[in-house]
């Protein structure tokens, strides 16, 4: 349409060229006014003869070309649903044969069906049989372990005992013996003081009357000095004499010295044994209690054993203390059923070991042993519907330290003889 305006806007320019349009006013002639109207039509007859060929041609192009437009369209459409047969077909082909393998595969589960449930029976019967023997072997290595530590105990104690009798008969015949010495000691000690004191008060004599005779020879050597007398045989034998007895008390006195001298260490080694008497005595009375002591010498074993008494528990809590109400066994006092802790009796190294289930209804079960805020060991109940999990560890506890059992995963196990929390003291420090 628009080409169209184009072309008779062209042929009214061309039309309308050349010629200056007057007013009829100004040449007072109307008829030319008329012969410019029969010029334009021709005119326009004339341009709209060509415009209708050149249309007519225009036309007949554009059908060739729409023509050739259609049939490659129509080629290409062609070709394409072609290519979506085939393409169909092919899917057709693979959709069919995954049916028949749809078809095989129900019809090969239709018959493991009954075989996938028999052997899931017998795993199932299997694994309760194995966990029957794996509980009965391990009771039994506790109870066997438990009777070779309660025998030793038993032995240590009969022999520690007879220790302690032999060291209470000997500590008895050391206090006797130590009291006869003692008694000895004193009486001779009595014994001798007296005799020290008799022979202080014949010193004592002897020595005054050494100083008189001493004093006495003193004056008359001083006389004689003063006024010597004429020699004679009587004044000779009296000094002679006087000398004679001089020497006599000397030896008297150096005799006595030695004698006080010796009483003086008798005296001294008497002290020294009495002594070491009393400290050996006292060494006796100061044995350590451990040794002393029939109750020190020995402690009892400490042992437990703890299970449920329902046969499932469930709603349990993460982060939840199991608490054993069943106490098969608890030797030295050391489980509590109330609180679910275990608290070292005494100082020492200690096994625990821990057997969980998982419910056949619920997720896996992760039960741990704690000891304090420590985790030690983890028992895992999983992948079947009545998992089993096992944890054993060994930990040197101080006297008063706790172990408890915390569930980590899980919500619900079985009870009784499926899930058990033990422990025994392997040593003590």
């Amino acid at each position: 349409m628009k080409v169209v305006l184009v072309v008779l806007s062209l042929c009214t320019l061309a039309c309308t060229e050349g010629r200056t349009p007057r007013s009829p006013r100004a040449t007072g002639d109307e008829g030319t006014g008329t012969g410019s109207d029969t010029t334009l039509a021709a005119c326009l007859n004339k341009q709209l003869t060509v415009l209708d060929s050149r249309l007519l041609e225009q036309n007949d192009v554009l059908d060739s070309r729409l023509i050739e437009q259609n049939a490659a369209l129509d080629n290409r459409l062609q070709a394409q649903n072609a290519d979506l047969d085939n393409r169909f077909y092919e899917q057709q082909v693979t959709l069919d044969t995954v049916q028949r393998q749809n078809q095989a595969l129900d019809e090969r589960l239709v018959k493991l069906h009954p075989t996938l449930d028999n052997r899931l029976l017998e795993l199932v019967t299997l694994m309760d049989t194995r966990l029957q023997a794996l509980h009965t072997d391990t009771v039994s290595l506790v109870d066997t372990r438990l009777q070779e530590q309660h025998k030793a105990t038993d032995a240590r104690f009969l022999e520690q005992k007879a220790a302690f009798d032999a060291l209470h008969v000997l500590n008895t015949a050391l206090e006797s013996r130590l009291m006869e010495v003692e008694t000895a000691v004193n009486s001779r000690l009595l014994a001798l003081s007296a005799d020290v004191l008799k022979l202080a008060d014949t010193l004592s004599a002897n020595k005054a009357e050494l100083a008189a005779c001493v004093h006495a020879q003193d004056t008359v050597i001083s006389s004689l000095k003063n006024n010597p007398p004429p020699l004679s045989t009587g004044m000779d034998y009296r000094l002679h004499a006087l000398d004679q007895e001089l020497g006599s008390v000397k030896r008297t006195l150096t005799q006595q010295n030695r004698e006080i001298t010796s009483l003086r260490n008798l005296t001294t080694a008497h002290g020294t044994e009495t002594s070491r008497l009393r400290q050996g005595l006292l060494g006796l009375n100061s044995i350590p209690a451990g040794q002393a002591s029939v109750d020190g010498a020995m402690e009892r074993p400490v042992a437990f054993t703890a299970r449920f008494s329902s046969e499932s528990l469930t709603a349990l809590s993460l982060g939840h203390t199991l608490a054993f109400d069943n106490v098969v066994y608890n030797q030295g006092s050391g489980y509590n059923l109330t609180t679910g802790l275990f608290t070292a009796p005494s100082s020492g190294t200690y096994v625990f070991y821990l057997q969980v289930m998982r419910h056949k209804d619920d997720q896996a079960v992760h039960a741990d042993i704690y000891t304090g805020e420590t985790m030690l060991a983890r028992a895992s109940g999983c992948c079947s519907s009545y998992g089993t999990g096992t944890a054993m560890v060994t930990q040197r506890l101080t006297e008063g330290h706790t172990v408890h059992v915390r569930i980590n995963h899980g919500s619900s196990l079985f009870g009784d003889m499926y899930t058990s929390f033990s422990g025994f003291q392997l040593a003590a420090v």
